[in-house]
């Protein structure tokens, strides 16, 4: 399967069994009215239904309740087309539910493509939700802050439809999904899986910084005094690939470390996001909505006095020698704006990896070492 298609939701990719569609009465009825005719009676009708699909009570009472019923079984309705040669029209469908739901969702969209909605939603679902497979595939996203919940279900209704969303609030608040539709997300893109989906890593850029900042809502963290932005879990290969994701942005990392909890015996990986540039590119291209997340970020950002190179300064030193020519501790210092004791330290570790060397030079007094990139 190409990855355009891959990234698309259609009717298809429910199973059919399990879906109930409300469609327009007079369109509906016409349906049955042709089928009827072309089958003989409603008891010759039953037996064609019973003999091609998984209905094995289904008798002429049967058929006589489903002429009145308001929704029907998408593969019913598959068959019925198919009997009276006639393509089905997607755009009689007023709504659809599943088998274990009574909710419906109303002018639902039925070819969606990959959205930077349905992104989040994907990843409050992964990281702060819950989809029960053994429990009808029950998918529920909780928050304790209530804009993420809000944004959750416009979300959704944006995505899917106008919907009923069940809401309800013990410690923290809590919304869920009509189970078909946690069932589809669940299997179509793989949340199974403890890795960002495929369709995601696929997308665009404006899909990838929706999904990054709803994972950055609910599992990241930012440092109250020095600003350092921090992302941990328990998966390390979801770690790994929000990571890359993350540098895809030009925003550098650290490595990927792991924690053991002690109180809990469990181990968790987390990178951090460090430096006035990384924090401020993060910014730009992803940014919080999570409002005391994004508070202390913009906070963190507006008091910075004297610049902050992350991750970026061993660069940026190892830069100033390739471009400038042996120079010593001071002089880099004095180009960077930097502290000289900080620059020196960067230039101790480039050498351990003989990306530069020195020099010693004798002055008046002391000796000062000049040094040049390898």
């Amino acid at each position: 399967m190409n990855n355009k298609t891959n990234q698309c939701i259609t009717l298809n990719d429910f199973k059919s069994q399990d879906i109930f569609l409300l469609l327009n009465k007079e369109y509906k009825d016409n349906i049955f009215k042709k089928s009827l005719l072309k089958a003989g009676s409603q008891s010759k009708l039953a037996i064609l239904i019973k003999k091609n699909l998984d209905y094995p009570d289904i008798k002429q009472s049967t058929v006589s309740f489903l002429v009145k019923k308001a929704t029907l079984r998408l593969d019913l309705i598959h068959f019925l087309c198919n009997l009276i040669d006639t393509e089905f029209d997607e755009k009689q469908i007023l709504g659809i539910k599943g088998v274990q739901t009574s909710r419906m969702i109303f002018n639902p969209n039925l070819n969606l493509t990959l959205s930077s909605e349905l992104a989040q939603i994907l990843a409050n679902l992964y990281c702060d939700g819950t989809i029960v497979e053994s429990n009808c595939y029950t998918a529920t996203y909780y928050n304790s802050y209530m804009e993420l919940i809000s944004r959750f279900k416009n979300n959704v209704v944006k995505v899917f439809g106008r919907v009923d969303l069940y809401e309800w609030k013990t410690n923290v608040n809590a919304i869920n999904l009509p189970a078909f539709v946690g069932k589809l997300l669940y299997r179509k893109f793989k949340l199974y899986n403890d890795n960002v989906p495929t369709q995601i890593i696929n997308s665009s850029k404006e899909i990838k910084s929706a999904y990054l900042q709803a994972v950055f809502d609910d599992e990241g963290s930012i440092h109250k005094g020095h600003g350092q932005i921090r992302i941990k879990m328990k998966p390390n290969s979801y770690i790994e690939d929000i990571q890359k994701l993350i540098q895809e942005f030009g925003i550098e990392t650290s490595k990927v470390i792991k924690e053991h909890d002690k109180r809990n015996g469990r181990d968790y990986y987390f990178f951090l996001i460090s430096g006035m540039y990384n924090v401020r590119k993060f910014h730009d291209e992803i940014d919080f909505f999570h409002p005391k997340k994004k508070n202390l970020m913009i906070k963190h950002l507006n008091n910075i006095k004297t610049p902050n190179y992350g991750y970026k300064a061993k660069n940026l030193v190892y830069n100033a020698l390739k471009e400038n020519g042996p120079l010593t501790a001071k002089q880099i210092a004095l180009k960077l704006n930097r502290d000289k004791r900080i620059i020196h330290q960067h230039l101790v570790n480039l050498k351990k990896q003989n990306f530069v060397d020195y020099t010693k030079i004798k002055r008046k007094f002391v000796y000062e070492y000049l040094w040049k990139a390898n």
